[in-house]
């Protein structure tokens, strides 16, 4: 008992909880337990045999029995405690360690992945490190749930070093025999007194108080200090995973965001140095990390907003470079016949979007109020400087047709076709412009003709009341038909 109480305090050192006699008290039993059995077998024998002192041999052979039967339930009561006392420890030092290791990471996010204006290939290192750093992380969460669990299971062991001022609840690990009760395993019963390290006063379940040695007794769960160190674990888990996120989102951003200014920065001559498949790969990649994070940030921080316009310029300069590289090649391999028919097929291309979003335009329904037809007049504003670079092209176009000296009947009927759609989309553009100047017309006469009916209901509401006086009658009615005159004419 007094080897069990030396060792409650939730401060000890590794490995000093361990109770050293337990093993060495097991063994000493064990090797009792032959002479013991031995003793028996001769007293019972003797008694058997009606030994003058049969009665005496009977007493001490009961007595050595239920000594033993004691010392057995002791034993019990040692090895449950110093369950216990292991579990207690074993809680805390790896709430320390997960403590510590956590504490390392944070510091580690505060300090190394905590630097902006990174290079590519120290951004690219620096997200390998926060993905093996993610595994770390999910071993904490398993670590700090399973702490959760057994916080519940932990035995307040520093209550029994502490001076009780009041009664608390205990529980009894075997039976035991008093001279007023026995005592009996899983039973709970009120700690009066511990200021005995050895032996506690508790109170039966007849009310009366005994004294019983303390080891067999230990206070039950919860423990108040295991549950709560376990709910900082996780508290402090929650911030460094939020931490941890907020780095490797930011990390990622940087080396998304220099990459993308790298390639921004290429010119033909750069561009056309490097591998293609190299280079396309390139940026899927970069376009591939870009949307995932836009994905999982959301496009309402500024930071995404930013990125985003980024990246698309980005693009347009990746695919002008690109367009332009496979021209010249394409134009260093082929005929002039062919290069104009490489040449049409563009056209044609850029004419069928053209034609898409002017189709869908007018399929639309027009706004009915000016502020509306406003924004939709600015877009085709935007739609007719495109076009107008188009028509650009479209003149050299047919320049290059004109002075190409041989001309394949594929290229002629590809030609003659291109060129009837691009004069079908600027008809379309011109009926789409007439329906907009009409319905401005209209906007604008409907505004007018609220503002005369307005007038005239204003007019009317004045001569509501009616004057008995004749001059003032006669007035008033040359007023309603100069007012009817005038209605006719806005007819």
């Amino acid at each position: 008992s007094r080897e069990i109480n030396t060792k409650t305090d939730p401060h000890t050192a590794d490995g000093a909880y361990k109770c050293p006699l337990q093993k060495s008290l097991i063994h000493e039993l064990e090797l009792r337990e032959v002479q013991f059995n031995s003793v028996q077998e001769r007293g019972t024998a003797l008694v058997l045999d009606r030994h003058p002192a049969a009665d005496t041999i009977k007493a001490y052979l009961e007595e050595m029995q239920s000594q033993w039967s004691l010392l057995l339930q002791l034993t019990l009561c040692l090895e449950s405690q110093v369950k216990s006392i292991t579990t207690f420890h074993d809680f805390f030092q790896e709430c320390r360690q997960c403590n510590a290791e956590m504490a390392k990471c944070t510091e580690l996010l505060n300090t190394v992945y905590g630097q902006e204006n990174l290079s590519i290939d120290d951004a690219k290192r620096q997200v390998s490190d926060l993905h093996q750093m993610q595994e770390q992380l999910t071993e904490f969460d398993k670590q700090i749930s399973k702490l959760i669990q057994t916080g519940d299971e932990v035995v307040p062991l520093e209550l029994r070093s502490e001076v009780l001022t009041s009664p608390c609840r205990t529980q009894c690990l075997c039976t035991y025999r008093t001279s007023k009760e026995v005592l009996q395993r899983g039973k709970e019963y009120d700690l009066l007194d511990n200021s005995n390290r050895t032996k506690w006063k508790v109170r039966l379940l007849n009310n009366e108080e005994e004294t019983v040695p303390a080891i067999c007794f230990v206070i039950p769960p919860p423990n108040q200090d295991a549950i709560a160190q376990a709910e900082r674990l996780h508290v402090q888990f929650e911030h460094l995973h939020s931490l941890w996120k907020m780095r490797q989102r930011s990390t990622k951003h940087n080396m998304i965001l220099n990459t993308v200014r790298v390639i921004k920065n290429w010119d033909l001559r750069q561009f056309m140095s490097l591998d293609p498949q190299r280079r396309e790969m390139f940026w899927r990649t970069v376009n591939e990390d870009a949307e995932k994070l836009i994905t999982e940030i959301g496009d309402s921080t500024h930071e995404m907003r930013k990125l985003r316009g980024e990246l698309a310029e980005c693009n347009q300069i990746f695919l002008s470079l690109s367009a332009t590289a496979q021209e010249e090649e394409s134009q260093r391999l082929k005929s002039p016949d062919q290069k104009l028919v490489h040449e049409v097929d563009s056209f044609n291309k850029r004419f069928m979007d053209c034609e898409q979003e002017l189709m869908s335009r007018l399929t639309d329904h027009l706004p009915r109020d000016k502020l509306g037809l406003r924004n939709i007049v600015e877009q085709q504003k935007v739609w007719e400087s495109n076009a107008s670079e188009l028509e650009n092209g479209v003149d050299v176009l047919k320049s290059t047709y004109a002075n190409l000296p041989h001309k394949s009947h594929i290229a002629e009927s590809k030609y003659q076709a291109v060129i009837q759609r691009w004069d079908h989309i600027r008809s379309l553009s011109r009926v789409y412009l007439d329906r907009l100047k009409g319905t401005d017309s209209l906007l604008t006469g409907l505004e007018q003709m609220r503002q005369l009916v307005a007038d005239y209901e204003i007019a009317l509401v004045s001569h509501d009341n009616m004057s008995a006086d004749p001059d003032t009658f006669r007035q008033v009615h040359e007023e309603l038909q100069d007012l009817d005159s005038s209605i006719q004419q806005q007819q």
